[in-house]
């Protein structure tokens, strides 16, 4: 009987980002106190193509931390005489 060779092992990929639910995204922005964000603000956002970015994995919705912190530096902006600034395009 012939020795098998062996076969190389592939590299490892390296680590992914673990997605939260919208139930864990909104405990996200209300531990960095964001308390007006609620999951049904997330699921309009995302059907009108709006909010944070979101990943699909079948029917379910998931966040990615960071693609939270890059839409709050978006979203955010200085506040003018008690109105909020415009948005730059």
């Amino acid at each position: 009987m012939p020795k098998r060779e062996r076969i190389a092992e592939l590299p490892k990929a390296p680590p992914v980002e673990k997605g939260l639910t919208r139930e864990a995204a909104v405990s996200w922005f209300h531990d960095h106190g964001y308390t007006t964000i609620t999951e049904l603000q997330l699921r309009k956002w995302a059907a009108a193509g709006r909010g944070p970015q979101h990943h699909k994995l079948g029917k379910f919705a998931y966040y990615l931390p960071s693609s939270l912190e890059e839409w709050l530096r978006e979203e955010l902006r200085p506040a003018t005489k008690g109105r909020a600034a415009p948005r730059q395009q």
